[in-house]
């Protein structure tokens, strides 16, 4: 009996602590919360379904890492007064479950909705919500694309709400990619970057590592720090020998050689230590090249020991989504799949893709679509498939057989001219129309269908290379110039000092860059001596204190007490100009005023006053000519101090910031960046690429063809005088010979 109370108290006492034990681990398992709009997520705008019945789909992603508590998505709409609310509704669908009806009332027009997203519908990966409606204006016959039929979801509007905490890390290399580090994690993501010492060549092993992990991003901003120790609550990438190693994780790799390795620290297993391991700088090295050239599944194993690598000569010429001149591309490999259209109403879906930067689109050359496509039988004549390019109709495809049609290799030739280097988007809509329609008539909307298929093609001409510089859009499109080539062996960055902020804020630039370009910039070296450098195009990080001054001069930057700085717009040609372009069409405007450039700046500097902000704190980005070599390009980004700096980082990651920023220089205050960006523009143009003399000659014809027609005219003027010299001669000699 005695016994059986022992066991007992025993029992109890295994219980408690294994409560205690559990609870401690709930306990320091965080819940975060987080509130973003949802176009931050997937790309939605403001949209109006019409029609007696229609839809909108969209895509929620729901990262692997994350154990979601509760979802709300908060949305507002408006719906037209003709509708008969008995028979009206708005119904929201996750994952083809109804989760939400709403009726669509005529007397309140306006609503707002807050719908619960049961957690037991969402899945790791790629959400779908549906929205769909069912209009009506009468309880008897109707026309089911009445323009009374309408409602409006204010998608620009709409937030959702997060509750979640993070899962454990699974202590195997395979959850690098498919669980850390994922662009479906929406939320701020932060790595801190472990280095043992600040030697340019581990700064740059450093780089090559954060442009790995903002390049398994794909298009999510990412916070990079540089530290000489581990950090609490966000992911380590520590970079070093066994000693370095074991001092900040207290992990003890006594293998030799190149390691990755996985930990999951005890004392916060929710985040992962991710150790680069080498005893001496060619292990480091190969430790770093492994982590960020593998694209397949690293293996479901802690760590992995690296024997050997081996670079293919031929390095990707392009990133993800770009299309090279003279090649042929499936709708497929832009990830565009058969897409089916169906209903009354217009319906639409987008190609992307982005054309590189460096190139000269010319206005007779054309891209052409192939597309092969299938719609119903029993549709009206006046049905068809409009095509638009970056929002400007440019083509319809005619519908017009009523036994419907499965047709391939339909052609469209459209001006390359329509096009801009960067991104671009093909939109594709449907306007579907029953045959038989009427009062009391039954409408039969089930054989309105068109689908688009995947192997359709797209096929670019060659382009010439040949880009007017400087251009700061082009560095956040695709990181030209600095991206070409593919391995950026012909950048350099100078930073300016080994502060931790100077030395982060430079690692997020090229991060960002090799993220914009979209592969990893193994060739490019990293200085703190500008010596180093002066034959490759420059990304100048650091203060304004400490930014050599010549580079300020040649960017035509002087800052003043206070906060403000002056701005020179206009260089005068001076002494030793090596752009012989520009000499020349300086030298034809003196005496030719029609000639001058329309884009001639009336004024050559310009003051910008920023006392008024905190104490004067400004970020600024500079891109100019090289001056150290022509036709290389130097970009500075600087700001009043490093804190500055380090917060002007982050909102060069997001692209709705990034389109404001354009010509040859960039101010922002990092307080309040979105309010306070501004970009200036410069006639100091160079010109960056290689055209051939065909090309070059087309495009002096393109950019001044009033010039061209004027010389022309004097051309065949004096061609036509000498011909008659010469005629007026041989007909002198025929006439004396005669005479004799």
């Amino acid at each position: 009996m005695e016994r059986i109370q022992h066991f007992k108290i025993i029992f109890f006492l295994c219980f408690l602590a294994a409560i205690i034990f559990t609870s401690k681990d709930v306990y320091s398992q965080e819940t975060l919360k987080i509130n973003i709009p949802l176009s931050k997520i997937t790309p939605v705008s403001t949209t109006t379904l019409m029609g007696m019945a229609n839809h909108m789909k969209m895509k929620i992603p729901i990262p692997q890492r994350w154990q979601i508590n509760k979802a709300v998505l908060n949305f507002s709409y408006v719906n037209s007064t003709a509708l008969l609310q008995s028979r009206s509704r708005l119904v929201v669908w996750l994952n083809e479950h109804p989760i939400a009806q709403i009726t669509l009332n005529p007397q309140l027009p306006q609503g707002k909705a807050s719908i619960n997203l049961p957690v037991t519908l969402l899945k790791s990966g790629y959400n779908e919500l549906n929205f769909t409606v069912a209009h009506h204006y009468t309880n008897e016959c109707e026309d089911p694309s009445s323009p009374e039929l309408w409602t409006t979801l204010e998608f620009d509007k709409a937030t959702l709400d997060f509750e979640i905490s993070l899962k454990r890390v699974p202590e195997n290399l395979s959850s690098i990619a498919n669980f850390l580090f994922d662009s479906k994690m929406f939320d701020k993501n932060e790595v801190n970057i472990v280095i043992g010492n600040k030697k340019e060549e581990t700064v740059e092993l450093a780089s090559i590592v954060a442009s790995a992990i903002s390049l398994r991003f794909e298009y999510r901003g990412v916070n990079f720090q540089i530290s000489d120790k581990v950090k609490k609550g966000v992911d380590n990438i520590i970079v070093g020998e066994s000693e370095f190693i074991r001092e900040n994780t207290g992990d003890s790799i006594q293998e030799k050689g190149s390691i990755i390795k996985i930990i999951a620290p005890k004392d916060d297993p929710y985040h992962a230590y991710i150790i680069l391991k080498g005893d001496n700088y060619e292990e480091l090295k190969k430790s770093v090249l492994a982590f960020a050239s593998i694209n397949f599944p690293f293996p479901q194993a802690q760590y992995l020991k690296i024997e050997n690598i081996n670079f293919t000569p031929n390095i990707a010429p392009s990133g993800k989504g770009v299309l090279l001149p003279g090649y042929e591309y499936s709708f497929r490999d832009l990830n565009f799949f058969n897409t089916n259209f169906k209903g009354v109403g217009a319906k639409s879906t987008s190609l992307d893709f982005r054309i590189p930067s460096y190139v000269f689109l010319k206005t007779n050359s054309f891209i052409s679509l192939k597309l092969n496509f299938s719609y119903g039988s029993g549709m009206r004549k006046d049905s068809s498939l409009n095509i638009q390019i970056n929002g400007k109709y440019v083509a319809s495809i005619h519908l017009d057989n009523i036994k419907g049609g499965l047709i391939r290799n339909y052609i469209i030739d459209i001006p390359l001219s329509l096009f801009k280097p960067g991104y671009n988007v093909i939109t594709f809509t449907a306007v579907l129309s029953p045959l038989i329609t009427g009062y009391c008539e039954f409408v039969q909307t089930e054989n309105l269908q068109l689908t688009i298929f995947e192997d359709s093609k797209l096929s670019l001409p060659n382009m010439p290379s040949w880009t007017e510089m400087p251009n700061l859009s082009l560095f956040f499109t695709d990181a030209f110039p600095f991206s070409k080539p593919a391995d950026f062996s012909n950048t350099g960055v100078f930073i300016t000092d080994q502060e931790n902020k100077t030395l982060s804020a430079a690692i997020n630039l090229v991060a960002l860059s090799a993220q914009r370009a979209g592969y990893v910039p193994f060739g490019i070296k990293v200085s703190y001596d500008i010596n180093k450098l002066k034959n490759k195009n420059i990304l100048l990080v650091g203060s304004y204190e400490k930014t050599p001054k010549d580079f300020l001069k040649s960017a035509g930057i002087q800052i003043q007490q206070g906060g403000s700085f002056i701005y020179y717009l206009v260089k005068h040609f001076e002494k030793g100009q090596t752009n012989l372009n520009s000499k020349f069409r300086s030298f034809i405007e003196k005496f030719f005023p029609i000639f001058k450039s329309k884009s001639e700046f009336a004024y050559t500097k310009s003051s910008i006053n920023f006392s008024g902000k905190e104490e004067g704190k400004w970020t600024v980005l500079s891109e100019f000519e090289s001056p150290y070599e022509s036709r290389k390009t130097s970009l500075i980004f600087t700001a009043s101090d490093e804190e500055s700096l380090i917060k002007g980082v982050d909102p060069l990651w997001e692209p709705s910031f990034t389109a404001k920023i354009g010509g040859a220089f960039t101010i922002f205050d990092p307080q309040n960046p979105e309010e306070t960006v501004s970009s200036y523009y410069t006639d100091r143009v160079y010109y960056v690429g290689n055209m051939g003399i065909f090309s070059a000659l087309y495009a002096w014809i393109y950019a001044h063809p009033l010039a061209f027609t004027i010389l022309m005219i004097i051309l065949i003027t004096i061609l036509a005088y000498f011909i008659y010299k010469a005629l007026k001669s041989f007909k002198r000699k025929r006439l004396n010979e005669s005479e004799k």
